[in-house]
């Protein structure tokens, strides 16, 4: 292969962008939102329904014993469980765990118009010839991306506690077991749930990853300007507030409105072109 030149004033301008994305002063700029009262409430799940979880006959409870606990509904935990069962473990054996209303992972929560991935659906999606799952794309849309990972649970038997954070783990050399305190987050009409528990687990797989955490900047009047104006994150899209769907992104309620993305990453990418579309006016940030 031949080699490619690059003159050094490329080099040092792309250096120089690389130290500011790196720089410590820039993470110290984004809000801890699980822990920062005024953007808390960004946390809730809009997707998961509170109520049909709340009924629900939990898995675990106080004082619950398990060979394998796996943190984390996404692909690397849907994987992990795959593999486990294909190595003679029964699916009884396993209890996954996420703090999402289901299965997805990164996928799961986020939903915003125009989502859709950047590998083709042959590559990019999990267990395809294992599970029987065919994608409908060539590169998958959200939707049907996290469809293949429900798909992948039903198939093979998977149990999933959701809405369920893992809030410490310590080993306990005596039993030979880790001791893992959990805690349900329900929502405000359950509260008598929303307890920390603790069970006891052989084998803890952790499977979690960056790409469901919310990154918010600590713009100076955020407070004011939320108490006056509609703001969410593309993690948590608010179909209630633009109107569509995540299979029907009409988002007719825009018509009227002046809207602002701050990003120009693959999110911007992708929901600027319908944010464009229906929006009186569109500001990229």
């Amino acid at each position: 292969m031949g080699s490619v030149e690059v003159d050094i004033s490329t080099r040092e301008k792309y250096s120089a962008e690389r130290a500011k994305r790196l720089a410590t002063t820039n993470f110290a700029k984004r809000l801890e939102v699980s822990k920062d009262p005024s953007v808390r409430d960004l946390l809730q799940d809009p997707w998961a329904d509170y109520d049909a979880r709340a009924k629900e006959a939990p898995y675990l409870e106080n004082g619950s014993r398990t060979k394998f606990l796996i943190v984390g509904a996404g692909h690397s935990g849907l994987i992990h469980a795959y593999h486990l069962i294909k190595a003679g473990f029964d699916p009884k054996d396993l209890v996954i765990v996420d703090n999402a209303g289901g299965w997805g992972g990164t996928w799961y929560w986020n939903r915003y118009p125009g989502l859709q991935c950047d590998v083709e659906g042959y590559c990019y999606l999990p267990l395809l010839q294992e599970s029987g799952f065919v994608p409908q794309n060539r590169y998958s849309h959200g939707e049907e991306i996290r469809q293949n990972a429900e798909h992948i649970a039903a198939k093979f038997g998977l149990q999933g506690m959701f809405c369920t954070s893992l809030v410490v783990a310590d080993w306990n050399e005596s039993d030979g077991r880790w001791d893992v305190t959990l805690r349900r987050q329900l929502g405000p009409a359950h509260e008598e749930l929303n307890v920390p528990f603790t069970v006891s687990t052989q084998f803890l797989i952790t499977a979690t990853g960056p790409l469901s955490s919310m990154s918010i900047p600590a713009l100076p009047g955020l407070d004011d300007f939320r108490r006056e104006k509609k703001v969410f994150h593309a993690a948590r899209w608010d179909y209630d507030y633009t109107g569509g769907s995540t299979t029907d992104p009409h988002m007719v309620n825009l018509r009227d409105k002046v809207v602002g993305i701050v990003g120009t990453a693959a999110t911007a990418v992708q929901a600027v072109p319908e944010l464009a579309k229906w929006a009186q006016h569109l500001y990229v940030f």
